[in-house]
């Protein structure tokens, strides 16, 4: 190349950056300011398994006000998201929090083999610290400045923020089903999904105290079921005592009224668990002595008990009892440090949770496939009204 040459192109590009034309050399003084945003506050909001057709149907319907505002103000999936590969809880929470294919953000499915472990055996949760790879937006948001918080979002303690997250909860026994006349075919489905199924043993009622002697007509009978521990470390085995009785004294036997008692209480009824008629569906809070063990000693939990069915002549009885379960939560503002303190390693708001609030209830469909217990009439899937409001 020549010096006229050289020079020519000199001036041809030195035309082009004044005029804009090479992308790169030159920041335009004349761009637009960034808008302000949309909103002040953004709720991120998912339904783990839910059908949106259903959901968007029965909003427009007036059945759910709140959910059609969260589709009015906002913006959504049409019918939903597409799902991540494999389709599952494990795998779609941490895509949604991250925007990252499983393979970047740590998650392949709900359970799976970590490389890297010997023993193929041993299966890793999602759930579990160290597993999430990628950044989720609530960190982020975090970072930014941003006040966050988490309700119910699986994986959430894994993002690490500082704003409290309530996630999943932890589970600490079986759950099942106490039911006469015994059914060999209920008995049989309950084994397969690993769920409780026992016989009531119903027997005349002795050594009770501090409790209604009902109508003398239906004389009360008692009987006994047991929760079983997954997690003997932190949790005992649990035996219940059944009182059953006709509470109206009219000379007409009609059983129509259940007191629990722990084991541990002989039998006295001013320290009852719960009280049930048919259809209740009752929290039985476990504090103190009566609370979870060894290294979570003293620490709440609770479980739910559903009286199902009770004949008046009590030719059938099921009661149905959910997991001894408790909130999994984290925060670490300066609200939450104000809250009391709890034991070793025992976050405060997850104290004040579980001391505090209902109780946490597993998402567990194993009791309805197993045939023990059955969605709620007269609500049907697919249609309005109702729901899941408990077990029948």
């Amino acid at each position: 190349m020549n010096m006229r040459e050289f020079l020519f192109l000199a001036l041809l590009l030195g035309l082009l950056l004044e005029q804009g034309c090479v992308s790169g050399y030159r920041v335009p003084q004349d761009l637009p300011k960034p808008a302000k945003p949309a909103a002040a506050k953004v709720l991120f909001f998912v339904a783990d398994g839910m059908r949106p057709d259903l959901m968007e149907s029965c909003a427009r319907q007036g059945f759910l006000p709140t959910y059609l505002d969260l589709m009015d103000q906002g913006v959504r999936g049409v019918n939903g998201l597409i799902q991540a590969f494999p389709p599952n809880s494990g795998v779609g929470w941490y895509t949604l929090a991250t925007g990252a294919h499983p393979a970047q953000h740590g998650a392949t499915n709900n359970t799976f083999h970590r490389i890297g472990e010997d023993d193929f055996n041993s299966s890793t949760s999602y759930s579990m610290p160290g597993v999430l790879q990628a950044d989720p937006l609530a960190a982020a948001a975090e970072r930014a400045g941003k006040k966050v918080a988490q309700i119910h979002w699986l994986g959430g303690v894994n993002a690490k923020i500082a704003g409290p997250t309530v996630e999943f909860g932890n589970s600490f026994s079986n759950r099942g089903v106490l039911a006469a006349p015994l059914n060999p075919y209920e008995e049989t489905d309950a084994t397969a999904f690993g769920v409780s199924y026992q016989a009531a043993s119903l027997a005349p009622a002795n050594g009770w105290s501090n409790i209604p002697a009902g109508d003398p007509a239906a004389p009360p009978r008692q009987t006994t079921f047991t929760i079983s521990t997954k997690k003997p470390a932190e949790n005992p085995d649990r035996i219940y005592d059944v009182y059953i009785y006709d509470s109206r004294v009219d000379g007409i036997p009609a059983y129509d009224r259940v007191i629990l008692v722990a084991n541990a209480y002989a039998k006295n009824g001013s320290r009852k668990s719960a009280d049930l008629t048919p259809g209740d569906f009752k929290e039985v809070k476990l504090r103190g002595v009566d609370g979870l063990t060894g290294t979570r000693a003293g620490q709440t939990a609770s479980f739910y008990v559903k009286l199902i069915s009770l004949a008046p002549d009590l030719t059938s009885f099921r009661l149905y009892f959910t997991p001894v379960a408790r909130v999994l939560a984290t925060c670490a503002t300066d609200a939450c440090h104000a809250l009391p303190p709890g034991g070793t390693g025992e976050d405060r708001l997850e104290k004040y949770i579980a001391e505090h609030l209902p109780g946490y209830i597993l998402s567990d469909l194993a009791p309805l496939h197993a045939g023990i217990i059955a969605r709620d009439s007269p609500a049907r899937y697919g249609s309005c009204p109702g729901g899941l409001s408990g077990p029948r």
